[in-house]
This record gives structure tokens, sequence and C-alpha cells, in this order.
């Protein structure tokens, strides 16, 4: 049986997002090699979304892409639904057509995958696509993703499964996967994915996973009613897509001795993640000091984790930020007004006198 679905599966915080959304703004690419890929969401009812009725889905998103559900709502659809989505990933395909399913979230649980025996069960065979960051610079951002919403401390969140030939290992594993690729993050991961799949790249930016300013992020855990847990994170979309100012860096939160204790705890996996990669990636991650080397991250300056101050000169360029925003959304606000009253009955009825007019 030949591959005929391209699983991207994340990790988490690994440019999923940018994928996502160019894909989701184009759910159609063309293969280099002729043919299609075709872009598709499983969504919580089993259903299938794609194409245009995918891509028409996007003006109401909280967020700006749209992915498969969880692997924790496919364990609960039943077999009567996922013989019905079966048919419908079926039924979307042409001769030389191939289906990308997207969810970051799936990747830490393959043996969901393995006991359930789901992709077999969906007639899928998989060209699984994995992408990998050095651990530290995925906790950082992993924590102001979840760790800080949970007030959890770096050190409580960093006690989780952060070995990713783990991952790799359990995903060439699993029934139904004919082929992994992993890759390690790149600056343009639209255009890498696709070069990888043998795609043509869609328009995207090349930018991976821009995460907001350590002003705004500081914002937000001073007033927890706006980014109340780790599973609202809205605001941020909203922000992300309005607010136009620089992009600083995520606050560093993780101290030393932690650095220390990561660096230690993934050493060997990470040897072994090596053994998974093409040459050429094997050669950037050996001489990438973010995977070994504690004097890599010795000028970070570590900030507090808990709620700061405020501070003035930040907050004046939030706030600037913020009235050109409002004066954007006001402008396209009256646009939308104008637009339904030309093509209201009174519109219709004002052009009909003024062309009598003329």
């Amino acid at each position: 049986m030949s591959i005929n679905c391209i699983l991207h599966v994340g990790l988490p915080k690994c440019g999923s997002s940018a994928i996502q959304q160019a894909l989701s703004l184009h759910p159609v690419l063309q293969k280099t090699s002729g043919g299609r890929y075709l872009y598709a969401a499983i969504t919580a009812d089993g259903l299938l979304l794609h194409g245009d009725s995918l891509r028409q889905q996007l003006p109401v998103r909280g967020q700006s892409y749209i992915v498969s559900t969880t692997w924790k709502v496919l364990s609960e659809l039943g077999s009567a639904r996922l013989a019905m989505l079966k048919a419908m990933l079926g039924r979307i395909r042409k001769a030389n057509d191939t289906l990308i399913l997207s969810n970051e979230g799936w990747s830490n649980h393959f043996e969901f995958f393995q006991r359930e025996r789901l992709l077999e069960s969906l007639g899928l065979n998989c060209h699984v696509v994995l992408y990998v960051r050095p651990q530290l610079a995925w906790l950082n951002s992993g924590w102001w993703q979840w760790g800080a919403w949970e007030d959890r401390s770096p050190e409580q969140w960093a006690n989780r499964k952060i070995d990713w030939h783990r991952a790799v290992e359990g995903w060439r594993n699993t029934p139904g996967v004919e082929k992994v690729t992993v890759r390690l993050l790149p600056k343009d991961i639209v255009t890498d994915f696709s070069r990888v799949i043998g795609a043509v790249p869609p328009p995207h930016l090349d930018e991976t996973n821009v995460s907001l300013p350590g002003s705004v992020l500081r914002v937000l855990q001073r007033h927890r009613e706006l980014r109340p847990d780790p599973h609202s994170p809205e605001i941020e979309f909203v922000l992300s897509r309005h607010l136009k100012m620089e992009k600083g860096k995520t606050p560093w939160v993780l101290p030393p001795e932690l650095v220390d204790r990561v660096l230690k705890q993934t050493h060997d996996s990470n040897k072994r993640l090596m053994d998974c990669l093409d040459d050429e990636q094997k050669l950037l991650m050996q001489n990438d000091p973010a995977w070994w080397s504690a004097e890599y991250y010795a000028d970070r300056k570590v900030e507090p984790c808990q709620p700061q101050e405020p501070n003035a000169a930040e907050l004046d360029g939030l706030v600037a930020a913020s009235f050109e925003a409002l004066r954007k959304l006001d402008r396209q606000y009256k646009e939308l007004l104008a637009d339904r009253v030309d093509n209201s009955c009174w519109g219709r009825i004002s052009r009909w006198f003024k062309g009598r007019r003329g």
C-alpha cells in the first residue's frame, strides 16, 4: 500500500501553527511530481473539513488556523463514526492525491494510535513528519504557553516528558506508519515542510511561531481574567492579529540549575535522536550548543516567573499599539456597516433615485 497521508504531529511549540495556518489558507497544494496534497481536519463530531469549507471556517475561529481534533476526542468517536470518517477520507481523494492531517498534540500520544490501530482502521498509510527543537527553548516557550497559566513554577513545569527520541521511535512502531521524517525547527518551516513532502510551497510569512513580547505576557499575568487558564489562549491570537509592535523575546525563566538538570537528563536521548536525522540535519544538531552546552545559556538574563510591576515605557508602547489597532478595527467596522447599508433595500432605492436624477 503506497503512502496516502502525510501526518504532521508536531511537537508542540515547534512551528506547528505556521504550517497549519498556511495549509488552512491553501488547503490544496500541488505536488512537485504531479498530483495534489489535500489538507483536511477531522472535527470533534468525526466529520471532515476540507477545501473551501475548511477555508470558510477561518474567519469565525479564535485562532488563525484549523487542525484535527484531539486524540482524546478521537478515542471517543466509536466504530460507526470511524467507519463514516474512513469513507469520507477515501471519498475526497482522487488519483495521485495525498491527504495531510495535522495536530501537534498527537505527538506524545502514539500509544493510543498503536493500541487502537487507528490509522489502519481509517485506511491510512502515513508518512509522519515531526519537528523538534532544543528542550530548553521548548520548555521556556511552553511554560509561557501553558505552565504560567497553571500557576506552576518552571521547575514544576519541567517535570514532564521531554524525550524527543521516544516520540520518534513510538511513531516508527505505530501500525499504519510507513515512514517517519524528523527535522530540526528551521526559520521558514512552511518551505521546509513543503520540501520534505515534495509540494510547491504555499504563500506564507517566513516566521516560525512568533510569540508575543514579554510586555504583553506580563500584562496577561497581572490580569488573569484575560488569560485564566492554559486552555483559554484566544486573547493571544487576537493580540497577535491586531497589535503591530516590535516582537520582543519571550522572557527567559529557566534558572541555571534547571538548565544543567535538563541538559544532563536529555543528553543520551538526544544522542539517539541524532541517529534519526539525515546527514545534514545531524551535523546541524551536533554543532548546535543549544542542545548540549550550559555555557550557551550562561548569558541569559533569568527573569522572575511571578507577575511583575508595570513598566511605564513598555506600557506606553502597548497603549499606542492598542490605539492604532482600535482605529483600524473601527475603520473596518464602519466599512462593513456602509456595505450593509449600500446593499439594503434603502440603499438600492437611493441608488435608483440617483440614477433617475442622472
